[in-house]
């Protein structure tokens, strides 16, 4: 087996068991929960899209409003030095 098949094996093995791995963390969390974990520990939109059965819109859209969730946000109201 040449150097090129046994990199491409291992890959196709490492996908795998990503996969596997990602689907068992999160197996019983609501799906914008799912979508976080995916995101923070380093998955495409196209790989949590395809591993939840989703697609990358959908996906790119959750993770747009977590992540304002998480800003703080400026308050509108200034408080005037006197």
């Amino acid at each position: 087996m040449t150097v090129d098949k046994q990199f491409e094996l291992l890959s196709k093995k490492l996908d795998l068991l990503i996969r596997v791995t990602g689907m068992a963390a999160c197996r019983d969390l609501p799906q914008n929960e799912q979508i976080w974990l995916l995101h923070c520990v380093g998955l495409s939109s196209s790989d949590i899209a395809e591993l939840l059965g989703s697609n990358k819109n959908a996906i790119d859209q959750t993770l747009h409003r977590m992540r304002n969730r998480r800003t703080p946000r400026r308050s509108s109201v200034r408080s005037s030095r006197q």
